[in-house]
């Protein structure tokens, strides 16, 4: 087959390859079947674009359905009292969507995250774990059986506080108290009264997903 050129496509072939010689680069003639161009564009490390990488407050189960905590409050309002230390100090009602495939218990955690005098992470209150999976609920003031119930931050080594104390904050101050419920891949190797810092850092590392709801209180 014999290629012919005419005037005007020699004079655009010669800017093109004109073009690609001023960076020694070489451009390769288009194919019979090619019509479009593409361009594909790299970001200079000082112009990169902007990603939305925000985790949602609740993660997702292998199915992509979020597993998602309940209480008696709405997330962030007021605790009420009879869960605190000016009321019954009762633990609250929980009730929680099925957790993700693969679960082989749950714990339990509320945490004050304004209160970081003993640790970082906040003073914890109540610590469960080795729940069944099949639960989903709790009634308030419940603990389920077979569970395994934490020292809270209340302990010393002289006078353990295991289990449920209220969000007791001092007067004046308001704290935000954190409520988690964790799905775990295992069954933790612990036992009742065992420090509230030790089960959340096994807590921590066998976690799956964690639902989480948060309130406050005023003291």
């Amino acid at each position: 087959m014999t290629l012919r050129l005419y005037p005007a496509a020699l004079i655009g072939l010669a800017l093109v390859m004109g073009a690609c010689s001023d960076d020694g680069r070489e451009m390769k003639l288009p194919t019979d079947n090619q019509n479009e161009s593409i361009m594909t564009t790299t970001l200079a490390p000082d112009d990169q674009g902007s990603f939305d990488t925000a985790a949602p407050e609740t993660d997702l189960d292998d199915h992509g359905s979020e597993t998602e905590l309940f209480t008696s409050w709405t997330d962030g309002s007021d605790i009420p009292m009879e869960h605190t230390c000016l009321g019954l100090d009762q633990s609250p009602a929980l009730n929680w969507t099925a957790p993700p495939v693969g679960t082989a218990s749950l714990a339990i955690i509320l945490i004050d995250t304004s209160n970081t005098t003993q640790n970082p992470a906040g003073f914890v209150h109540w610590v469960l774990a080795n729940i069944d999976p099949s639960v989903t609920s709790l009634l308030a003031g419940e603990t389920p059986v077979g569970a395994v119930v934490g020292a809270n931050d209340f302990s010393n080594p002289e006078i353990p506080s295991i289990g449920y104390r209220g969000p007791c904050p001092p007067a004046g101050e308001t704290h935000t108290y954190v409520l988690e419920m964790h799905a775990l891949d295992q069954m933790l190797d612990a036992q009742s009264g065992d420090l509230a810092q030790t089960l959340l850092q096994a807590i921590d590392y066998a976690t799956i997903v964690t639902a989480k709801t948060s309130g406050i209180v005023t003291g």
